[in-house]
């Protein structure tokens, strides 16, 4: 397989400048236009984790080279036609909390993971299994990224009422309902796993982006 170029160069992607409109969630094509700076040629294979509302029939067509596995079938691959679908595989149902749903027969062959899925920057344990997966089935050089809303930069408070207070800080995370993006960042280095990028979306999203640490 083609040797990949460092997970570095996508730290010199710019941020988006925030859209006019009204909608809860930045456009299919914000999300293109990001993915367009760094989809490099020479990558061959993509796979989609967690669910959630896939971006995989919106970015398969400007993406020919490119092998894209979904996780799962959606109604969004009706809105374009056949010709246009070629190079999307059959989905893999795989749950990141349960490595035995994991295609290990594809260790480190991707070099890219997409996650949509809201839970992966709200649940510490779902977020710990999607870093797990991604540090299985990266290729080296390889990223993982996170779409979502976008989380706080800030430290959590620590008072007598959180529950990180006693040291149960993952129970402090899941009462919360949301990650900071430090925690989420610990959690990825429990996992080997860092932070290496990040885009700025309309409406309040991000899509970070991960890569082997070290």
């Amino acid at each position: 397989m083609t040797q990949l170029q460092p997970a570095s160069h996508i730290l010199s992607i710019p941020p988006l400048h925030p859209e006019a409109g009204a909608a809860d969630e930045p456009s299919s094509e914000s999300i293109l236009t990001v993915y367009k700076r760094y989809f490099h040629p020479h990558y061959a294979h993509v796979l989609e984790i967690g669910g959630g509302n896939t971006q995989i029939p919106f970015l398969a067509p400007h993406f020919r080279h490119i092998h894209f596995t979904p996780a799962s079938i959606v109604e969004a691959c009706g809105q374009f036609p056949p010709s246009e679908l070629a190079n999307i595989a059959a989905p893999i149902l795989l749950d990141p909390q349960d490595p035995e749903t994991w295609p290990l027969t594809f260790r480190h062959s991707y070099n890219a993971i997409l996650c949509v899925h809201p839970t992966a920057l709200a649940s510490p344990a779902f977020a710990g299994g999607v870093m797990h997966c991604a540090n299985a089935l990266l290729h080296p050089g390889g990223f993982l990224s996170l779409f979502g809303p976008r989380p706080s930069t800030e430290e959590p408070p620590r008072n007598a009422d959180d529950p990180a207070a006693s040291g149960s800080r993952a129970l402090a995370m899941a009462t919360r309902g949301s990650l900071t993006l430090p925690e989420i960042c610990k959690i990825a280095r429990w996992h080997e796993m860092a932070l290496v990028g990040f885009n700025d979306l309309p409406h309040q999203h991000t899509i970070l982006f991960f890569a082997h640490a070290g």
